[in-house]
């Protein structure tokens, strides 16, 4: 995001690969409703509970058939 910093993909400008803001509820009645607010920014991971595609591999190489 630096000014200065190298754009990896054009159709991903300051290389953010995306900005979500999720807002559930009626936030305001909830603060008016709580006993403590406390404000901050969070980052946190993305979740995705049905993943489909590979996280990692496993070879095994057989020295004998050199393969």
């Amino acid at each position: 995001m630096a000014p200065d910093a190298v754009e990896l993909h054009k159709h991903r400008p300051k290389n953010i690969e995306r900005d979500v803001l999720f807002e559930l509820g009626n936030v305001e009645a909830a603060f008016v409703e709580a006993d403590l607010v406390r404000e901050g920014t969070y980052n946190c991971a993305e979740v995705c509970q049905n993943q489909m595609e590979m996280h990692a591999a496993l070879a095994d190489y057989d020295a004998v058939r050199d393969a």
